[in-house]
C-alpha cells in the first residue's frame, strides 16, 4: 500500500497554487487547440491511461488533452479539469524530472523538519544540485535515488520509490497526487474531485495505477 502524506513537495505538476514544482498544474485555460505539443507525444502521453481507468477515477472518460507543464519542457495529459473533476498523468525519464531538483531541494530545505534530514541524504542531494547547476547530466536511474532521498527527508522509509498524498490535506482534499520513480522513470498521477472526502480509497486507487504504469 502506498504511503499517504500531507506534504506537497516533489515533482512536476501543481494544482493552481499548490505544488510539486511542477506535478499538479491544470492545463492553462485558453490553450490554442491548434498547437498541441506534438502528435506523437500527444498519443503516447494520453494513452498512458485508458478510458476505463479514467472512468474508475472520476466516473466519466472525457477526451485527454496534452499540454506542456508551465515553467518546464515536461508534458502531461489531462482528462477533464482538475479543479472540478479530472485526471492528470505524466511520465518521463527521471533525468528530465531531475532538472527540477534544485528548486525542489531548496524548497524542502526551507520547510522540512531538520530532525528528519539525515546527513547522507543531505550530502547526496547537495551534490546532485551542484552537478545539475554546473550543467552536468544525471543518469536516469541515479535520479530516482534522489527522489527516494526527498521522500526520506519527508518521513518515508529509506529507499521508498512511491508516494501518494492529499492536496492540501486529507480532511479538506481537493486532489490526490501520486508520484513514483522506478527503473529510471518518473510517473505522476493526479486526481481532482470535489467529493474526495467521500472516497477514502482514492489514494489506494492512485497507488495501484502507479504500480500498473511501472
Amino acid at each position: 500500500m502506498p504511503s499517504t502524506v500531507g506534504l506537497v513537495l516533489l515533482g512536476t505538476v501543481t494544482l493552481a497554487a499548490l505544488s510539486l514544482s511542477g506535478c499538479v498544474q491544470s492545463r492553462p485555460s485558453g490553450t490554442d487547440d491548434s498547437a498541441p505539443a506534438s502528435e506523437s507525444a500527444d498519443e503516447s502521453m494520453c494513452e498512458l491511461l485508458d478510458s476505463a481507468t479514467v472512468a474508475s477515477l472520476i466516473d466519466e472518460a472525457p477526451e485527454g488533452r496534452e499540454f506542456t507543464i508551465p515553467g518546464s519542457t515536461l508534458e502531461a495529459c489531462e482528462f477533464g479539469a482538475l479543479e472540478q473533476s479530472g485526471v492528470q498523468v505524466s511520465q518521463q525519464p527521471a533525468d528530465e524530472w531531475a532538472q527540477s531538483l534544485p528548486s525542489l531541494w531548496a524548497q524542502l530545505k526551507a520547510t522540512a523538519d531538520s530532525r528528519m534530514m539525515s546527513a547522507p541524504s543531505v550530502s547526496r542531494l547537495d551534490d546532485a544540485v551542484r552537478r545539475i547547476e554546473s550543467g552536468r547530466h544525471l543518469d536516469a536511474t541515479e535520479a530516482c535515488t534522489y527522489f527516494s532521498d526527498l521522500l526520506a527527508i519527508q518521513g518515508q522509509d529509506a529507499g521508498s520509490n512511491m508516494v501518494v498524498f492529499y492536496l492540501p490535506n486529507k480532511p479538506s482534499a481537493i486532489a490526490v497526487s501520486g508520484q513514483s520513480c522506478q527503473s529510471g522513470v518518473f510517473t505522476s498521477v493526479v486526481v481532482g474531485r470535489q467529493d474526495l472526502a467521500e472516497l477514502p480509497d482514492m489514494a489506494d486507487r492512485v497507488g495501484q495505477i502507479l504500480n500498473d504504469l511501472n
